[in-house]
């Protein structure tokens, strides 16, 4: 996959920046796993992993989740910075390799509202559109997570489902809708 380029749209008082999105390797694991914890920890109610868990993670296990082929890759947003990111799985077993899942789709809240979002989700779906033998993207969406849902429903997914009481966070669960798009138009 070729680098994404393109201009970010102008914030307030903000002139615009360039936007960069390109696959991550396991040279950019610092980078990915600062900005990951940042998001575990400022969210909980957004991402299944929990961010107390993840700090204990070996380092060498986060750099195996940057080692991109048909079945791993995650993608960041560069602004110079890293500000976001989002990673795709594809199932492994033999009747289930034609499915994958997006997943922690994150951009620092600075940023947020400019699209950047929607472009990581584009570039993620041109991504696997590419990958052989796949036909379906799957994600979950915590349902309180308004602006998220509203994003995956634009660019196509559809809601197939509810998993009630899917997190439990500070006591409270949260459920999360799920979506998959079909790839490939028959």
């Amino acid at each position: 996959m070729g680098i994404v380029k393109n201009k970010a749209s102008e914030k307030k008082n903000k002139a615009p920046e360039e936007l960069v999105i390109k696959l991550l390797s396991e040279k950019d694991v610092d980078i990915f796993w600062t900005l990951r914890l940042k998001a575990l920890k400022d969210e909980p109610h957004s991402f299944g992993a929990d961010y107390d868990e993840s700090t204990a993670l070996d380092p060498k296990e986060v750099a195996g989740r940057l080692v991109c082929n048909d079945d791993n890759f995650v993608l960041g947003a560069f602004c110079p910075d890293l500000i976001g990111y989002i990673g795709f799985v594809r199932q492994k077993t033999k009747k289930m390799r034609h499915q994958g899942t997006l997943w922690g789709l994150y951009l620092l809240p600075e940023y947020r509202g400019r699209s950047i979002a929607r472009q990581l989700m584009v570039a993620s779906i041109m991504y696997a559109q590419e990958l052989p033998d796949l036909e379906y993207l799957k994600l979950t969406v915590t349902i309180p997570n308004k602006p998220a849902t509203k994003l995956y429903k634009s660019l196509g997914f559809e809601k197939y489902g509810v998993e009630p009481a899917a997190l439990k966070v500070d006591g409270k669960y949260v459920d999360e809708a799920l979506m998959q798009l079909k790839l490939h138009q028959d």
